[in-house]
């Protein structure tokens, strides 16, 4: 689980990097199939031939493959560096060779028009440049639904949950288009607990809560569901009017 997390990266990076690591094999094929030689000849001619920069032009593509999959700064620096030294060099060269070798360097061209045009997308390029772990350096996001309990502390230790108080009583909830009518199992000054007949609400669902006993109305959320009933939460309520409502039922049980 540590290494997936540690080695999550979209499938458009491991791409753009995965190419930049074999650009050194891809050059070796393109000239040899340009010139007519074999791959053996093109390479020992292409070693003897190399200057300093030729030379880092060939060396940087595997390092800015390895940089852009490692998710760090210095990698997304060194990526963009040997692109545009591909382009300025693919510049040079477009004003030399035969037909088929510049249409190869214009369709490299293209392709690290692309890459660059890929990483500079928000969602790709954001996490390189942020101090923190974020985004997708962080691993998978996988979405789901479903209700959860989450426990919260502050510098002042534990934060209570809101004080349930039993009461009974009817009520009225209204939510995806329909009207049910429940039975009151407790209340607190965030939300409440009611008996549900039939098909249980989906958690999620928004509406609203008429209180006739306590001529109380509220915005709720459907939170969790039970065997035979639901959790809803207040939404945007008024602490003093839900707490008004909450003395009223108590009162009355």
């Amino acid at each position: 689980m540590i290494l997936s997390m540690k080695f999550s990266r979209p499938l458009t990076v491991q791409l753009i990097a995965l190419a930049y690591l074999l650009s050194p094999l891809a050059n070796v094929l393109q000239a040899s199939a340009a010139s007519g030689h074999d791959t053996d000849t093109v390479l020992g001619r292409a070693l003897m031939g190399f200057g300093l920069a030729g030379t880092a032009l060939v060396l940087g593509g595997p390092l800015a493959g390895i940089g852009l999959y490692s998710g760090q700064r210095w990698g997304f620096l060194v990526f963009f560096l040997h692109s545009f030294g591909l382009l300025a060099d693919s510049g040079v060269k477009l004003a030399e060779g035969s037909f088929a070798y510049r249409s190869g360097i214009l369709l490299v061209d293209l392709a690290v028009f692309t890459a660059i045009a890929l990483v500079l997308r928000e969602d790709i390029r954001a996490p390189f440049l942020s101090p923190a772990q974020r985004g997708w350096r962080m691993g998978q996001r996988i979405p789901v639904s479903g209700a959860a309990r989450v426990a919260v502390e502050s510098t002042d230790g534990p934060i209570a949950r809101a004080p349930r108080a039993p009461v009974t009583g009817e009520a009225s909830v209204s939510v995806d288009g329909l009207a049910v009518a429940v039975t009151l199992v407790n209340i607190s000054r965030t939300g409440m607990l009611v008996r549900w007949p039939g098909s249980l609400p989906a958690v999620g669902l928004v509406g609203r809560v008429d209180i006739p006993e306590a001529k109380a109305s509220f915005r709720i959320r459907v939170v969790r569901v039970t065997e035979d009933g639901a959790g809803l939460a207040f939404v945007d309520a008024d602490p003093r009017a839900t707490e008004a409502a909450m003395i009223v039922l108590v009162d009355r049980r």
